[in-house]
């Protein structure tokens, strides 16, 4: 398994060129997600009532909190996985990073990932419609793809993510669920 996540890792990061660096590390920045995410906030807005929309946010922020502390406060210093690109000197090929950026020393589980998959599901179980919930998973898969491109993860340290994010984003919905029962009808 170590060994397919290092040739996928090196395959995803070796297919690099400068136009598409600055691309990937544009994809990789928060910020550049927060018109995406004000949008969407803007549509809760206009459709719910607001206290529901502070339940909701509410719960996002649990989700993504969940997510964020369970890879970057448990999972990464537990694994003390070494990011790729702190341990390029140990590959027969050479990690491509933008700039020399690479992260904090742990890598496992993605933070990145898992933050943006907590998004995802939390904004597809409040929106239920198939081209929103492709469009959030759509961010967060390309989010995910930026991290391995960038040589600050590997492959398993996303799908890591993923897999927490999952959990917190659910978590999140199934709490929105229950305390908005009553009053979304």
């Amino acid at each position: 398994m170590e060994n397919l996540d290092i040739q996928l890792f090196h395959f995803i990061n070796s297919h690099n060129s400068p136009a598409v660096d600055v691309l990937m590390q544009l994809i990789s920045d928060r910020w550049t997600w927060i018109p995406l995410y004000l949008l969407a906030l803007f549509f809760i807005w206009k459709k719910e009532k607001k206290a529901v929309v502070f339940r909701f946010l509410m719960c996002l922020c649990l989700a993504v909190g969940f997510a964020n502390t369970l890879t970057s406060n448990v999972l990464k210093p537990l694994t003390k996985r070494v990011r790729p690109c702190h341990e390029a000197a140990h590959f027969p090929f050479e990690v491509h990073t933008y700039k020399g950026n690479c992260g904090g020393r742990y890598g496992f589980a993605s933070s990145h990932a898992a933050n943006f998959m907590a998004m995802a599901v939390m904004l597809s179980f409040f929106f239920r419609q198939k081209k929103a919930s492709i469009l959030f998973l759509f961010c967060a898969f390309a989010v995910s793809y930026s991290r391995i491109y960038l040589g600050v993860h590997y492959p398993t340290d996303v799908l890591g993510g993923w897999l927490v994010g999952g959990l917190g984003g659910w978590g999140g919905a199934q709490i929105f669920a229950n305390l908005t029962a009553d009053s979304r009808k």
